[in-house]
């Protein structure tokens, strides 16, 4: 257990190093939510709610949906990729310890810094009086913190493709583009008709940005929060599988030699 903390403290000392890199994420962040909630205070123009949604409302989710995309971003996919085109898979194989361990260690390392900004930015904003939400509960809580193991899960899965696909990075536009529709950052899901709604709200994109920022707003009855609890559960057991599938048939592909 000792070992993967070291691997766990390393990568929080590593994060803080290049201070850089988090900061300009966040720029990045800002800047289009900022647009996003401008471009919808110019349609409320003239209308009191759209939707089940005031300005203000909308404001909380357009600005909670941005900062937790910065913590549900798709980074961590692509270090196996690193790992296999550099050959340094070969040595983290031969180490004493599980490398889909070593990687969780990793990812939550990578994400607490993240996770740390957003809190305190999420604070600012709360005192700026910029929106106003009330404070989850325990459910909501257990909520959010299984989506984030669903992220490492798909992350994961979707960093295994790098056994056979040489270049990675049209993954990253792709997975951003279904994050933004799919999982509500561009606007709140149960803006669409019902029809859609029942579809998609159940795919791990929603439940990494919309379904997540509704729990953290208090806004899911406990129906809807344990109906979500399970469909990710299940989703977390069906990409777990997957996982353990193509990661033995990755391995008989790799070659261990670094390009």
């Amino acid at each position: 257990m000792n070992k993967y903390l070291y691997v766990f403290r390393n990568e929080i000392l590593l994060n803080l190093t290049y201070k850089g890199n988090i900061i300009s994420s966040f720029i990045v962040q800002i800047i289009q939510m900022i647009t996003t909630v401008f471009v919808w205070r110019a349609l409320y123009s003239g209308e009191n709610d759209i939707g089940n949604y005031n300005i203000s409302e909308m404001t909380t989710y357009l600005i909670l949906t941005s900062l937790l995309s910065v913590i549900f971003s798709p980074n961590s996919a692509f270090r196996l990729s690193n790992l296999i085109s550099s050959g340094k898979l070969s040595i983290l194989l031969i180490r004493p310890y599980s490398y889909f361990f070593e990687s969780f260690s990793v990812f939550l390392g990578q994400k607490v810094v993240q996770i740390c900004v957003v809190f305190i930015m999420i604070i600012c904003f709360f005192m700026l009086g910029l929106f106003q939400f009330s404070f989850p509960n325990i459910v909501s809580i257990l909520l959010v913190l299984t989506n984030f193991i669903l992220l490492f899960i798909f992350l994961s899965v979707m960093g295994e493709l790098s056994f056979w696909l040489i270049e990675m990075w049209p993954l990253r536009p792709i997975y951003n583009g279904l994050l933004s529709l799919f999982g509500g950052v561009m606007f709140p899901l149960d803006l669409l008709p019902e029809s859609i709604l029942n579809i998609i709200q159940f795919t791990p994109f929603s439940l990494f940005g919309y379904v997540n920022t509704k729990a953290i707003m208090g806004e899911l009855s406990a129906d809807a929060m344990f109906n979500f609890l399970i469909a990710s559960m299940l989703w977390i057991i069906f990409f777990q599988i997957i996982y353990i599938i193509l990661w033995k048939k990755g391995l008989k592909k790799y070659e261990g030699v670094g390009i």
